[in-house]
């Protein structure tokens, strides 16, 4: 899907011009929407928009073809910020840090598209982009808030994951996710220290 709306782009691209303009605008929103859509998890989608919402422009061009690149460019980052801000709504944090990193990784995407808009002198946009950011953040808070904490679980010599799964949530079930936290070289010698949920 998202080589098919790369080619789409490419093909809009090759044909814009002052008619077309809609249709390339059209491609690139696609386009950041094919990325979101086509990810496995919400996770793997905001790895990939927040990657596309620094995009930069490479070669030299001057004149008219440098402000459409330009434009291009912001035109990108605006697609990306806001399929961003929709993964991070599908994404189910874990704790509650896990949910402060994505509003990180969210205000920085939209933050930057503001300060564009601000600079250009495009108030609509601005407005628009700040509803999202406040809309986005809230969302965020609020799910958020009622997560566990990570905290730093501290053992006086290795012990097995399943062991502590149980020490610390009673449960054996949850050894992967400890496992998947810590990293052991194996899981039956856990490192003596490590972050876990706090419930």
């Amino acid at each position: 899907a998202v080589d098919a709306a790369g080619a789409a782009l490419d093909t809009a691209g090759q044909a814009l011009g002052p008619a077309s303009t809609d249709d390339f605008a059209a491609a690139v929103q696609a386009l950041a929407l094919a990325v979101r859509t086509g990810a496995p998890t919400p996770g793997d989608a905001i790895r990939a928009l927040a990657q596309l919402v620094t995009y930069a422009a490479d070669g030299s061009a001057s004149g008219a073809a440098l402000t459409l690149q330009a434009e291009s460019v912001r035109l990108f980052r605006r697609a990306a910020a806001a399929q961003l801000v929709l993964a991070a709504a599908d994404y189910e944090p874990l704790s509650d840090a896990d949910a402060e990193a994505v509003r990180a990784i969210v205000v920085s995407a939209l933050d930057a598209a503001i300060s564009e808009a601000g600079d250009n002198g495009d108030d609509e946009l601005f407005q628009a982009l700040q509803a999202m950011k406040a809309a986005a953040v809230a969302d965020i808070n609020a799910r958020g808030a009622a997560l566990p904490e990570l905290r730093t679980v501290s053992t006086p010599a290795s012990l097995p994951s399943l062991a502590l799964a149980h020490r610390l949530y009673g449960d054996i079930g949850r050894e992967a996710e400890l496992v998947s936290r810590a990293r052991p070289r194996h899981p039956a010698f856990m490192p003596t220290s490590f972050k876990a949920l706090s419930e």
